[in-house]
């Protein structure tokens, strides 16, 4: 029993990595063929894709109607995405972190949470709070996407001996 458990974990986190592979190597294509930056592909082809699990799992215990489960994936996952994968990868090489991405990420972030926190205080999250995160979730990702194409369109304009020597 211990040895088919083993196996099949190995078997999966195999797969996984796999997919996520051919999910990267599909979103660089995508940004190639689109025109797209790839972090433009990144904050959604990417982010969206890695998240479909989450979702799946989710939506599948709701249905269920074991609203715990959602919860504590949803909760859970974000926990793990920030403590678990930030601190691995800090490990390996130090994440730069830009002026805004403390602005804005992480004021949208804090914002969510507290927002989470009043409206599971009744115990649930219903249907209108759930378009509500649903609604900044698509704002958001527009407002970054916005913002990366600037950014990216304000380095193309730039003079070529500028791109080179930065310092300049």
């Amino acid at each position: 029993m211990i040895l088919s458990s083993t196996l099949l974990l190995v078997v999966g986190l195999l797969v996984l990595a796999y997919g996520g592979d051919l999910l990267l190597r599909g979103a660089v294509a995508l940004a190639t063929l689109a025109r797209l930056t790839p972090a433009v592909v990144g904050l959604t082809v990417v982010a969206i894709g890695t998240s479909v699990p989450e979702l799946a799992v989710s939506l599948s215990a709701s249905l269920r109607n074991q609203s715990d489960i959602a919860v504590g994936n949803v909760v859970g996952s974000n926990i793990f995405n920030i403590a678990g994968i930030l601190g691995v990868t800090s490990l390996v090489r130090p994440v730069t972190i830009s002026g805004r991405t403390i602005r804005l990420e992480f004021s949208v972030l804090t914002f969510l949470t507290l927002t989470y926190l009043l409206f599971a205080s009744d115990g649930q999250i219903d249907r209108v709070e759930g378009i509500f995160f649903l609604f900044v979730y698509i704002l958001f990702t527009a407002c970054v996407v916005r913002l990366v194409r600037r950014d990216t369109s304000k380095k193309e304009d730039e003079p070529e001996e500028r791109k080179e020597n930065p310092q300049a």
